[in-house]
């Protein structure tokens, strides 16, 4: 775990590197320039700092303060350490963020305990974050295409459609159905139809711009949320997806599977509230591009 040494005084930076090398898994770095120090910790997190408090361009209350700005470095434990035993000084650092402070000249065996319980409980905070992290994904995303689920597309589809209602902003959903995709499990098992879809994923992530996003909807479905899209512009997008599909075959166990899509296009509405509405005139022009011979694009008519 790299643990961050920050003193001008570079005899003391270097004393505490040597005790720090004797702990378990910690790797120190030392600092002698706050302020290089501290560009360090704000773009690589650290998991600990030991800063000195009197240093010359940003002292120890300073750095602190600079550091808990950033909500993604809240965790990261910060011990400050200082000759003084001023009350007001310590009450600073600790209002300021500081995890616990140590007084000089330092004693070697109350660091080390020190920053092992330090470090024990960045271990925990890191290991739960990233617990976390896992959850959030499978809450949100397709299994088996890395995709949305249909329940996150949604949310934040509908939000979306909010924000284009209050600023006046054009919107656009693809609704998308791969073709005679029965006969592709059929011929292929469902292995080869999970290739296909993976593959039908990719091709959506590929077309889209970073202010969109794509779900797996459910079975063969997909949907493209497209912000500040007009319904011109959605069709460009959803021919482009077409025929990117329908002139790449999917490789699968030594065979090429040959897929078609048809995908049904919607704009908003001026009584669209949520995405609902888009979606349902969107599988009403996808079920026409079925009906139509399918591996084609059909546009919505508004209602109303």
């Amino acid at each position: 775990m790299k643990v961050v040494i920050v003193d001008d005084f570079e005899t003391n930076a270097l004393i505490v590197k040597a005790y720090m090398q004797e702990l378990t898994s910690v790797e120190p770095l030392v600092f002698t320039e706050s302020r290089k120090a501290l560009e360090f910790c704000l773009t690589s997190e650290p998991d600990m700092v030991l800063v000195d408090y009197v240093m010359p361009e940003i002292d120890g209350l300073e750095f602190i303060r600079q550091m808990r700005a950033r909500p993604d470095l809240d965790e990261v434990p910060i011990v400050m350490i200082t000759a003084f035993d001023r009350r007001e000084v310590l009450l600073q650092a600790l209002d300021l963020g500081a995890n616990d402070f140590l007084g000089k000249p330092l004693d070697e065996l109350e660091l080390k305990a020190r920053t092992r319980n330090m470090l024990k409980l960045r271990a925990r905070s890191v290991a739960l974050a990233d617990a976390n992290r896992a959850l959030h994904k499978l809450a949100t995303t397709d299994v088996l295409t890395d995709l949305m689920n249909r329940r996150s597309f949604m949310e934040r589809a509908n939000a979306e459609v909010a924000r284009a209602r209050r600023y006046r902003k054009p919107l656009s959903v693809l609704l998308i159905d791969a073709d005679h995709f029965k006969r592709i499990n059929d011929t292929y098992g469902h292995s080869g139809g999970d290739a296909v879809l993976r593959e039908l994923a990719n091709h959506a992530r590929h077309i889209v711009r970073e202010m969109d996003f794509a779900g797996r909807l459910g079975g063969e479905e997909f949907a493209i949320c497209l912000p500040e899209t007009p319904l011109d512009g959605a069709m460009i997008v959803a021919e482009r997806l077409r025929e990117r599909v329908a002139t790449m075959p999917v490789a699968f166990d030594g065979q090429d599977i040959r897929v078609t899509i048809s995908t049904g296009v919607a704009d908003i509405a001026g009584g669209d509230g949520e995405v609902a509405p888009l979606l349902q005139r969107a599988d009403v022009a996808l079920y026409e591009a079925k009906n139509g011979g399918r591996n084609r694009v059909i546009a919505a008519r508004q209602e109303g």
